[in-house]
């Protein structure tokens, strides 16, 4: 079904993208063992391999920290890794932005997470998909500050962004104002929202 998969319909297509994210995310403790899964993205179209990095990304938002954590150590982070660098495919842009979102449900895994996110390329455009509103819920900004600033850093590096200093904006600088972020890092953080017309000094 998999290798018949691009002349389907596309009530088949989506059906057979949520059967390889179940297998791969709760079926198989290792689905990158005998080349399973790097066979199926070699199948897969771009399309496809976006609809899977976004299926995948939806079943991690929904999972428990400690269910990712192991699904995190067993082989997420070495396919991560390895698709960095093109094995089997490269990322399209729109793979690598679902793909990017996967760090946010990482748990103790964020920052390792971020740096993922940081070495892909193309660089994420992370706007329409709530990334802001879920680094705000999930208090990555509190928990984790210099991660989180990382990863901003790499959202506000993504070309003709459009970004919005709406309340959760705002609520993330605060949180990590509060958490002791080093000036540096503040400062790095502040500069790259300035290319926006953006200077979060000013939020009281």
């Amino acid at each position: 079904m998999i290798r018949r998969e691009c002349s389907q319909s596309d009530q088949i297509k989506r059906a057979i993208i949520m059967h390889i994210t179940a297998l791969a995310l709760y079926r198989l403790s290792d689905p990158l063992s005998n080349g399973w899964l790097p066979t199926v993205i070699r199948t897969l179209d771009e399309q496809d391999l976006r609809s899977l990095a976004s299926e995948i990304d939806h079943a991690l938002n929904h999972a428990g920290a400690s269910t990712v954590e192991g699904i995190w150590n067993r082989w997420l982070k070495r396919y991560w890794e390895e698709r960095i660098l093109g094995k089997p495919k490269p990322f399209s842009v729109d793979e690598a932005k679902h793909t990017g979102c996967w760090a946010l449900s990482t748990g103790k895994y964020f920052p390792e997470a971020v740096k993922l996110v940081a070495a892909l390329q193309p660089t994420p455009r992370f706007e329409h998909i709530g990334f802001l509103s879920r680094i705000d819920s999930r208090q990555l900004a509190t928990t984790y500050p210099a991660a989180t600033t990382d990863l901003l850093l790499v959202y506000f590096s993504a070309q003709d962004l459009h970004p919005y200093p709406d309340n959760t904006l705002q609520n993330i600088w605060r949180a990590l104002v509060k958490a002791g972020l080093s000036p540096e890092h503040l400062r790095k953080l502040r500069e790259a929202m300035f290319r926006f017309g953006i200077d979060p000094n000013d939020w009281k």
